[in-house]
């Protein structure tokens, strides 16, 4: 596994047979990523907190 930064790894593994699945991951290294980053460049501590207590649930 390569970590990227705090949130983010990327698994060298097979692809999964499910489009769906698929989808899902380019959806994740896509849109999900880019609002993260947007997010934390913009709203940084108010973002970070929410996410360890959503976490944390």
């Amino acid at each position: 596994m390569k970590y990227l930064d705090g949130s983010v790894s990327i698994s060298l593994k097979a692809w999964h047979k499910s489009w769906v699945v698929k989808a899902k991951s380019l959806y994740n290294l896509t849109l999900q990523r880019k609002f993260d980053d947007f997010m934390k460049a913009n709203y940084r501590e108010k973002y970070m907190h929410w996410k360890e207590e959503l976490a944390a649930k």
